[in-house]
């Protein structure tokens, strides 16, 4: 028997409307790291409302379960029209939110990561401000450097652009990515904010990767703070890493 759409819908509650924030944000997150956004047991309910309304997608491939990985969740774009009816100036390509699930597995990874690394920061030091790549394309940064850092951070001591690096990502990369970080540090783009340059924190998960990415650092890139520190050690509640050495 067919089934007619109700006409009228209630209205997302505040907590919904803030993990299609956090979608939007962090592009990918899964279930246990939504409710440790929210400090709770479990999210399921509130995926399951948003999955069932089209707002949210999730992705699970048959592999998944003998690895022990996790259903990784993503705005769609009802999602993102229900953020923008609510108020909030978000921005985005609406053909990229299609195409969302043609992603690399190492791109998930690559955004949970980050998402996990934020949680970390915040229960470290709970006034930070983490600024993800959706949040500094808005015209408000235009004078941030290009490509963009992963995360601008700012907490009470400091504040930092952190680039996250896995292992899957070719050193040339690496390398130009810090190399372009390097030309817009000499040419004082920054120095228009009135604020002191941040510290670039690089985020690797291998230690052989790190050692070979701070001695390219040494050798080319000596006048900026850089740093460089494993992904296990800021979940151990290292950061920022001490200056001048790697976490390994």
């Amino acid at each position: 028997m067919y089934k007619q759409t109700p006409k009228f819908r209630k209205q997302l509650n505040q907590n919904q409307l803030e993990v299609l924030r956090i979608l939007y944000r962090f592009r990918f997150a899964s279930r246990n790291l939504i409710a440790q956004y929210f400090n709770k047991k479990d999210a399921y309910r509130q995926l399951l409302v948003l999955e069932d309304r089209g707002f949210i997608g999730r992705r699970y491939e048959s592999s998944y379960k003998l690895a022990g990985k996790p259903a990784a969740y993503y705005l769609k774009p009802d999602g993102l029209r229900e953020l923008q009816q609510a108020g909030d100036a978000v921005e985005a390509n609406i053909k990229n939110l299609y195409r969302v699930t043609q992603v690399s597995e190492e791109f998930i990874n690559h955004c949970m990561s980050l998402f996990t690394i934020s949680l970390r920061l915040r229960y470290l030091e709970p006034k930070t401000k983490y600024f993800t790549k959706a949040d500094l394309q808005k015209d408000d940064y235009t004078y941030f450097p290009s490509p963009l850092p992963d995360a601008y951070i700012r907490m009470s001591d400091s504040h930092y652009f952190l680039s996250y690096i896995d292992s899957s990502k070719p050193f040339f990369a690496a390398a130009r990515w810090l190399k372009l970080l390097g030309e817009y540090y000499e040419n004082g783009m920054w120095d228009d904010t009135g604020t002191e340059f941040p510290v670039v924190v690089v985020v690797l998960e291998d230690s052989k990767y790190a050692k070979k990415l701070s001695g390219f650092i040494e050798n080319n890139l000596e006048d900026m703070d850089i740093r460089t520190v494993l992904k296990s050690e800021i979940l151990k509640g290292t950061f920022p890493p001490y200056p001048g050495r790697s976490q390994i």
